[in-house]
């Protein structure tokens, strides 16, 4: 138990009664752990990521692929940018420095780069979904943040993308 617990539960040097000090305890165990989800609320999750201690982040992955639902853009490849936050818990590989125990992020980009690059869409929110099913299914990853831009999507703009969050797609399904 922390040394300030002790402090709150033993207040003046008489002890609490058991509810109380059992009440105590819930509730300085509830603020360390809601308080980094809590911040999450004021921070983008781009910013915070999906779980506070473990993340691997794949920021700006550039995937050429034929894309676009008007005929000028169904002959010619255009470029994308690919970012994915993954909540993956890679402790062991932390005291290990094994590549066995974490996720190969090169070969995910690498996987996703080729399913794209050999695939034709029409939509950057179907690109989008084909990357959330890869994580899913041949990743096991389950909690994820994926950023998808088009910078030439509009002239007037440095680029269009969209944001798929996981715990909201599983909250729409």
């Amino acid at each position: 138990m922390l040394a300030s617990t002790k402090t709150i539960l033993h207040q003046g040097g008489r002890k609490l009664k058991p509810m109380v000090k059992k009440r105590l305890i819930h509730q300085i165990v509830a603020g360390v752990y809601l308080f980094p989800l809590v911040l999450g609320i004021f921070f983008s999750s781009s910013t915070y990521p999906l779980n506070p201690m473990h993340s691997i982040n794949i920021k700006n992955l550039a995937v050429d692929t034929i894309i676009g639902v008007y005929e000028h853009e169904k002959h010619k490849t255009q470029r994308l940018y690919l970012s994915v936050l993954l909540n993956y818990d890679f402790q062991q590989a932390m005291l290990s420095d094994d590549l066995n125990d974490t996720l190969d992020y090169a070969m995910l980009s690498q996987d996703l780069k080729e399913i794209i690059e050999n695939n034709r869409f029409e939509l950057i929110e179907r690109v989008g979904g084909v990357v959330a099913d890869i994580l899913e299914n041949r990743y096991s990853i389950s909690q994820y943040r994926i950023e998808i831009s088009k910078p030439s999507a509009l002239e007037q703009a440095d680029s269009v993308g969209i944001i798929i969050d996981s715990r909201k797609r599983h909250e729409s399904k």
